[in-house]
């Protein structure tokens, strides 16, 4: 199945999307594995941890 990952960061009380990806996967699991691989490899000045990961499938 294909699913759609969205990265992203909170400001105050909004969400601000800084990366999006599509993901194929066998389960919700293996998606999500790799989503954190990816998360992982974002560039930039924001802390990984400040990074939230949102899966919806596609």
């Amino acid at each position: 199945m294909l699913y759609r990952v969205d990265f992203v960061i909170r400001i105050k009380e909004t969400f601000q999307e800084i990366y999006q990806a599509i993901i194929f996967g066998l389960s919700i699991s293996e998606v999500k594995d790799q989503a954190y691989d990816l998360k992982r490899e974002i560039p930039g000045q924001v802390d990984s941890h400040q990074i939230q990961i949102y899966i919806c499938e596609f």
